[in-house]
């Protein structure tokens, strides 16, 4: 019987992909996944980080190659594959994901952008708090004409 696997994941780069480049001149590409998830354990909320080994062949992983760097935040739809070999007689395997389409969704220096400009509106909002006063809005504050 056929049986059919479809991976989507989110998760930062661990190190910068590299690249190894076939006699046909095809590329392949190569980078640890970190995908945490939250976990609780009794009051407290643990991070559960899950590696994913990801290779991605082609001219458009030669292509994204520059942004694949330590902790960039990238999309990653492929298929499983399990790798098989025998190591001094003893046989091991490995599962990987055979990616299909890589997303670049957040480069490091966006990142540190970000929260660059995320503690700067922080410490801007506290200084102009006590200048001006909280505005509590309801339903009833808002109109009934919905333009659509």
């Amino acid at each position: 019987m056929y049986s059919f696997s479809n991976v989507t994941m989110v998760g930062r780069l661990t190190s910068s992909a590299s690249m190894n480049v076939t006699s046909n001149d095809n590329a392949i590409i190569h980078f640890t996944l970190a995908i945490t998830t939250r976990k609780k354990d009794g009051n407290d909320w643990v991070d559960d980080p899950c590696f994913m080994d990801v290779t991605f062949f082609g001219q458009r992983a030669k292509s994204i190659l520059p942004f694949l760097n330590k902790g960039a935040l990238v999309g990653v739809v492929g298929e499983l594959n399990q790798r098989k070999w025998e190591q001094d007689g003893q046989k091991r395997s490995r599962i990987e994901v055979i990616a299909s389409n890589v997303h670049i969704l957040e480069t490091k220096s966006m990142a540190e952008k970000r929260n660059a400009e995320s503690t700067a509106e922080k410490s801007l909002s506290s200084s102009s708090a006590n200048i001006s006063e909280k505005v509590e809005l309801g339903p009833d504050d808002f109109e009934d004409d919905v333009p659509f």
